[in-house]
């Protein structure tokens, strides 16, 4: 009886020592949306061709640990290797302010998110479409048409979201096997996390970084 309750008791200890430590490994909480905001396409007037089109994403950032935390970059990451856009590159990235406006901003300028506190980001990719991929353009000729009437070279059209509805291949075309990427680290320390979400499935991943 005696060696039982001490076998519960060093048992106990361990759940309680598994909690403690659980509780200390609390980190930044990561959310990667589609946003209620207009895709955009870039029109190419003399080749009569929708060259680029850029789709929106938000990237919500929750502090909810006793630590303040230096956000180092914001990507988005194509299926072709070494191809990124964030704050540089041909993607946007914007950060929203106290008066809840977006501001530009690019990956040189590093964003400090204090304990308790959070951090707003609106990410736009952008994706080169092949002129001479025929079944692409006719997927996109109703908005070839409204620039053609206008007279634009880019138009801001549906949400993304709307969009993936009425033109499913093209969208999964567009987004296979990419990822947002977001790098930050503790403001006392050196050492960089990583976290990458797939924009396809929404399956999320911390990656542990080698130094």
């Amino acid at each position: 009886m005696i060696t039982k309750n001490y076998l519960y008791i060093v048992f106990l200890f361990f759940l309680a020592a598994c909690g403690q430590k659980k509780k200390l490994d609390v980190d930044l909480k990561i959310e990667v949306r589609e946003i209620d905001k207009p895709i955009i396409l870039w029109y190419n007037v003399e080749h009569d061709v929708v060259t680029r089109v850029m789709l929106p994403y938000n990237v919500k950032i929750f502090n909810n640990t006793d630590d303040d935390y230096i956000i180092k970059s914001v990507d988005y990451l194509y299926r072709e290797k070494n191809n990124s856009s964030g704050g540089i590159g041909g993607g946007k990235l914007y950060y929203k302010n106290r008066k809840n406006s977006y501001l530009g901003v690019d990956n040189f300028n590093r964003l400090s998110i204090n304990k308790k506190d959070s951090l707003d980001y609106l990410l736009y990719s952008l994706h080169i479409l092949k002129e001479k991929n025929v079944e692409q353009q006719k997927t996109l000729e109703v908005y070839k048409k409204q620039m053609r009437a206008q007279k634009k070279d880019s138009m801001h059209i549906t949400k993304l979201e709307e969009f993936r509805k009425k033109h499913p291949k093209l969208t999964e075309y567009f987004l296979e096997s990419d990822l947002i990427r977001v790098d930050y680290r503790k403001e006392n320390s050196d050492k960089t996390r990583r976290f990458d979400t797939n924009v396809l499935t929404k399956e999320q991943k911390e990656i542990k970084l080698k130094y």
